[in-house]
């Protein structure tokens, strides 16, 4: 929502989609990874990426088509939404990781970058159309928002997701 589909051409080769630019990433710097040195944790992320993605955001895409185009959504929709997007919440919770910093311990990895794509979104939509931001309930490591807001390319996309949706509100 308010956000350009993510898309980076490479040298000519031509790639979308987050996921898919995050592993090619990963390949391409593995010096600079961006998940966690351990073959669990590392699976974690991945995992955790997936639920986030799957879960969380497909969840909101009512909600947005609501907010955008006026489509209709009644209070069982609503309800229904907010009942699937606790279960992601619920999910997601089950398997952050127990200590460190950051979701999957003490590296920064890929689920974080998804969860800093999804907070702003669904706290936007769910505060417009549920009343509420369904990601309150994350059991996310002390200070985690604030470790994130410290990161410069999480800035830069929180503030450029700012002007696009500012932008598009003055429409």
């Amino acid at each position: 929502l308010f956000q350009p589909i993510p898309y980076v051409d490479i040298n000519g080769f031509k790639l979308a989609e987050s996921g898919a630019i995050l592993e090619w990433l990963e390949d391409a710097y593995p010096t600079v990874s961006l998940l966690p040195p351990s073959t669990n944790d590392r699976a974690r992320a991945r995992e955790l990426s997936l639920l986030i993605d799957h879960y969380l955001i497909n969840a909101s895409g009512l909600l947005s088509m609501h907010l955008l185009f006026g489509a209709p959504l009644s209070e069982e929709s609503k309800a229904d939404i907010a009942a699937k997007l606790a279960r992601a919440v619920s999910a997601v919770n089950s398997r952050i990781g127990q200590s460190g910093p950051w979701l999957c311990g003490d590296s920064f990895s890929l689920a974080d970058i998804s969860l800093a794509v999804v907070l702003p979104h669904l706290a936007f939509l769910g505060e417009k159309v549920l009343g509420h931001d369904p990601l309150l309930k994350l059991a996310l490591p002390p200070q985690y928002r604030e470790r994130l807001a410290k990161r410069v390319s999480v800035t830069r996309m929180w503030q450029e997701r700012e002007q696009l949706l500012q932008a598009f509100l003055k429409r």
